[in-house]
C-alpha cells in the first residue's frame, strides 16, 4: 500500500498518525471513565465541566485523525478549543496549591500560543516541546503531592487512586498528542 498516494503522507509519518489514534482512543476511554467516576461521586460542577472538556478534546482529535485531517487544519484547532477551556477550569479548582496554579497558568499560555501560531511551524514545534515539558511538570509535581484527603472514605479505595492517577497524567498525554499531531501535520504539510 502507498501510504503517500492514500492518505497524503510518508510511511513514517501514516504509521506516527495511527500511533496517535490508538492513544486517543485510550485517552477517549480513560476520559470517559474520569468523567462517569467524577459524576458518580459528585465531585463536583467544576471537575465534571473539566472532564467534559477533555472527553470533547478527545473527541475532535479522533474526528481529525480519521477525517479531519484530509480538510485542513480547523479541526485540528477545534480539537485544541475543548482542552484549553478543560486547562482554565482546572486552574479554578479549589484544590489546587500555588506551585500547580502557576504550572497550568504556564501551560494555558503556552497552549494559547500553540493555537494561535501554527502557521509558523519551527517556533510551534518549539512552543509544542516546551508545552509538553510544562505539563510532564505539573503531572509529576502533582503526583508527588497528590492527596485524596478531601474525599473522605472513598479516598481509601484503589479505583480512587486509579483515577486519581489517571487523571494527573491527561494534560501531558494530551499535550503530547497535539505535539505529535501537529508534527505529522506539518510533515505532511511540507512532503
Amino acid at each position: 500500500m502507498d501510504t503517500m498516494q492514500k492518505y497524503g503522507m510518508k510511511k513514517d509519518k501514516a504509521i506516527l498518525l495511527f500511533v496517535q489514534m490508538v492513544l486517543t482512543f485510550l485517552l477517549l476511554v480513560v476520559a470517559v471513565y474520569l468523567l462517569v467516576f467524577v459524576d458518580i461521586h459528585n465531585l463536583g460542577g467544576w471537575m465534571i465541566a473539566s472532564y467534559i472538556l477533555i472527553t470533547l478534546s478527545v473527541l475532535a482529535i479522533a474526528v481529525y485523525g480519521i477525517y479531519g485531517y484530509k480538510k485542513g487544519g480547523i479541526a485540528y484547532i477545534l480539537a485544541i478549543v475543548p482542552f484549553l477551556g478543560a486547562v482554565l477550569v482546572n486552574i479554578l479548582l479549589p484544590q489546587r496549591n500555588a506551585i500547580q496554579i502557576a504550572l497550568l497558568t504556564i501551560l494555558f499560555a503556552l497552549v494559547s500560543v500553540f493555537l494561535v501560531k501554527q502557521k509558523d511551524q519551527k517556533f510551534t514545534r518549539y512552543v509544542s516541546l516546551v508545552m509538553v515539558g510544562v505539563a510532564l511538570a505539573f503531572s509529576i509535581y502533582s503526583a508527588i503531592t497528590a492527596k485524596l484527603d478531601f474525599l473522605g472514605q472513598m479516598s481509601a479505595r484503589w479505583y480512587t487512586y486509579v483515577a486519581m492517577y489517571l487523571s494527573i497524567f491527561i494534560p501531558t498525554i494530551m499535550c503530547g498528542t497535539f505535539a505529535l499531531t501537529y508534527n505529522v501535520k506539518c510533515t505532511k504539510a511540507l512532503d
